[in-house]
């Protein structure tokens, strides 16, 4: 409570203020398929039409060298939902605060941020590996999604404008679903990045404490081979691994923290790039902690039949195994284009994830047109 008081008699001190309001709203039709994991759709209970609403709000006060940014969100939707061949509907709504955080500018090199804040880093654009802050989402490539904000102290120091270092804490959840199972431990790490000053290159290395008190290692580069095109990597080595492996139980397959630990798995991604008049990647992911084919048709039967007494403990594993992708390696392609055919406004997005584990693909398409100065019009195929 003192420091919310604080924060409040502190806000008129600043110089400028400024509040920013945008609108999303969107439709969703889709047909659930019927697989053995989710019999008439009375496992997952996905939703076939879902209408919703997204406000979102940004309130800025700026002095001389501090700032504070509160960004409000509500999200209102309405689901159709088929069951069996049931159809219901419900409506849910919920606002939250996806970011509120203090920065100040000490002097020219020092400067430090505090609060509800997203902070990323890497070349990659699929997933980071030397961030283990922020995790991958199958969502985050939509026009909808938008990141909530993690509870960080983060001190930056500059050399030269060219070396930085960043001391980075996060010593509090906040209040979001755990991205694996078990209680929130605190995290720390410290992160060297160096710019070249004549291209676009970079390297950075990034060490300290993640996810269940377990150390790693990570490092990122970018190679500027022209100026269109580029050559980048990003890497990381954990302690222990951090999923769940499927282990027999008599008929049954349970999702189970590994007894034998793989000692300093590896997560990384090396990529292409070209920028133009249009953009497009190719990245090629390797992930050791990953399921192999066997094991990963385990992991389905564990969650597929609801006889086996240990059902519900493992969906929910299965749901959040603590791994970035299950599987051991992908095939990561994207392709952007803006104006095309000279068409004022519009923009082309095409993403393609595909597994080398058992050679399933997941294919993106959108698009969206700008009209006037404050409507945009997206359409999205999943």
């Amino acid at each position: 409570m003192f420091n919310l008081l604080t924060f409040i008699f502190l806000l008129p001190a600043f110089a400028e203020t400024t509040f920013r309001l945008e609108n999303y709203f969107n439709y969703t039709n889709s047909t659930v398929a019927e697989t053995f994991v989710n019999p008439g759709n009375q496992i997952l209970q996905l939703p076939s039409e879902t209408l919703g609403a997204d406000i979102r709000a940004e309130a800025k006060w700026r002095g001389e060298k501090n700032q504070v940014i509160v960004r409000p969100r509500y999200q209102a939707e309405r689901f159709r939902t088929e069951v069996a061949g049931m159809s219901s509907e419900k409506s849910e709504s919920d606002w939250d605060i996806t970011d509120a955080f203090w920065e100040s500018q000490f002097n020219e090199d020092v400067s430090i941020t505090a609060g509800l804040q997203v902070y990323q880093w890497g070349p990659a654009e699929l997933l980071n590996p030397s961030n283990p802050l922020f995790h991958f989402n199958s969502r985050q490539k939509s026009y909808g999604y938008k990141e909530k904000g993690l509870m960080l102290l983060r001190v930056n120091y500059t050399i030269g404008k060219l070396d930085n270092f960043v001391f980075i804490a996060e010593p509090a959840a906040n209040n979001e679903p755990g991205w694996m199972e078990g209680e929130f431990t605190p995290k720390a790490l410290i992160k060297y990045e160096h710019q070249s000053e004549e291209t676009a290159s970079q390297f950075g290395i990034v060490a300290g404490q993640e996810e269940k008190e377990k150390k790693f290692l990570g490092t990122y580069f970018t190679w500027q081979v022209t100026e269109a095109a580029s050559f980048y990597a990003d890497a990381k080595t954990t302690e222990e691994e951090i999923g769940y492996k499927p282990v027999s139980a008599g008929p049954f397959y349970n999702l189970i923290s590994p007894t034998e630990q793989n000692e300093w798995p590896v997560l990384s991604v090396t990529g292409l790039r070209w920028e133009g008049d249009f953009d497009i990647r190719a990245e090629y992911i390797y992930n050791s902690a990953g399921y192999t084919e066997v094991e990963w048709q385990n992991v389905l039967n564990s969650v597929a039949n609801p006889l086996n007494p240990e059902y519900l403990n493992n969906f929910r594993n299965f749901q959040k195994s603590g791994l970035e992708l299950p599987g051991k390696q992908y095939l990561y392609i994207s392709y952007r284009v803006t104006e095309p055919f000279t068409y004022t406004d519009l923009n082309i997005y095409l993403r393609h994830l595909y597994s080398l584990q058992d050679y399933s693909s997941q294919v993106q398409f959108e698009f969206d047109k700008a009209i006037g100065d404050a409507w945009v019009f997206r359409r999205s195929f999943p």
